[in-house]
């Protein structure tokens, strides 16, 4: 809203400060702040209607100053004279009755239904909502459960595991032909060295000694937390 006068909404309250009224009317601020103090001296019942405020001067201090509503603007110039106060006056009461306008503008944005009709439209239209939210968290469920469990596993976990969290219906050797048949697993199991790279696997060699004496390395390939969301989003796409 344009207007040269900055009257503000302050807790609820149209108010304009003494300081502007101070400058606007060719006054000292300390001067206007006395006036205020011996209104409210005079009689304490109008003492809501001058809020005390603190502002920053140029100076880097903080000063004393005074919010006022529309009553304590009224009441202060009333006494006020001078060739531009009635501008003046005339001025901040237009200020006023534009904000108030303005205010009322955008709580009538908000608007309640005026008619029977208007209520069982309204109500549908919030049951439709809420079905459709409950649709949405139903399908955000198992994605949330997911999560959870992952965020409890250490590291990593191997592939008989990763069947069981992701809990889709596929057991742990389909899942390993499953991989295969995506070109993210080789035909021993490993992953491809992209995937290796970007985080999404890892492997672990074991040496073991067969009952001839010989030695044998087996490699088993475990999945970190972003490969499990990636086989997740695999198998929803083309297994699912």
């Amino acid at each position: 809203m344009k207007n040269e006068l900055k009257v503000v909404n302050h807790n609820g309250k149209l108010v304009v400060s003494s300081r502007e009224i101070a400058r606007n009317f060719n006054k000292e601020n300390k001067s206007v702040n006395r006036d205020i103090r011996n209104l409210i001296v005079q009689n304490c019942t109008v003492k809501n209607l001058f809020i005390e405020s603190t502002y920053i001067s140029s100076r880097g201090r903080e000063e004393k100053e005074y919010l006022l509503t529309r009553d304590g603007f009224s009441l202060l110039v009333m006494g006020f004279t001078g060739s531009k106060a009635l501008d003046w006056k005339l001025k901040y009461i237009n200020a006023f009755n534009e904000m108030e306008e303005y205010i009322k503008s955008q709580q009538n944005q908000i608007r309640l239904p005026q008619t029977y009709a208007e209520a069982l439209r309204e109500l549908a239209d919030k049951a439709e909502e809420n079905e459709k939210l409950k649709e949405e968290n139903y399908i955000m469920l198992p994605k949330a459960e997911f999560y959870d469990t992952v965020t409890k596993s250490e590291d990593t976990i191997d592939m008989g595991e990763c069947a069981k969290v992701l809990n889709m219906g596929i057991g742990r050797n389909n899942l390993f032909k499953f991989l295969r048949e995506h070109d993210v697993l080789m035909s021993n199991n490993v992953p491809y060295q992209r995937f290796v790279d970007g985080k999404y696997f890892r492997t672990i060699e074991n040496k073991f000694e067969k009952p001839n004496g010989e030695i044998k390395i087996n490699v088993k390939t475990v999945v970190y937390q972003k490969g499990l969301d990636y086989i997740r989003k695999l198998l929803k796409k083309y297994y699912i």
